[in-house]
């Protein structure tokens, strides 16, 4: 029956923790959960303060801290300090995820780890070759052909 229990508890707080109408206050309680998914509920919540998602950002667990950081959508000073700091598996999975910010790709793109290097800059060749191609497929469709 605790098991039950736990798990109502378990998703009423995930639930609260993804709702936009959230207060702040809630959202702060809620980051101090045990359980890294409500955690990244938090982080990815789009009212989670910037003050809420730079703790976030250093979270012990990786997918927490990668939420946070793309919800901030920023590369500050902050930032990429703390992704200078973290740990091998966050600059990872930035590395590959085509939502990161550019200017973070740019930086990871100069990783000491040479595989992070090397992801980072795959993936920001795949987004300018997404965006070339973006490019010329909104030209072909401006472009009408006269067959008169």
């Amino acid at each position: 029956m605790s098991q039950g229990r736990f798990d109502a508890d378990y998703f009423n707080q995930y639930i609260r923790a993804r709702n936009p109408e959230t207060s702040l206050a809630e959202l702060e309680e809620l980051a101090r959960s045990k359980i890294a998914k409500i955690r990244l509920a938090v982080a990815e919540n789009p009212h989670a303060s910037q003050a809420l998602l730079y703790r976030l950002a250093k979270d012990k667990d990786c997918d927490v801290s990668h939420g946070a950081i793309l919800n901030l959508n920023e590369c500050s000073d902050k930032i990429l300090k703390i992704i200078k700091n973290a740990n091998l598996d966050l600059r990872l999975s930035l590395s590959y995820d085509i939502a990161c910010p550019k200017p973070i790709l740019a930086y990871l793109a100069l990783d000491d780890n040479p595989y992070v290097s090397h992801m980072a800059c795959q993936t920001q060749n795949k987004l300018k070759s997404e965006n070339s191609q973006s490019k010329v497929y909104k030209f072909k469709s401006q472009t009408k052909v006269n067959r008169a």
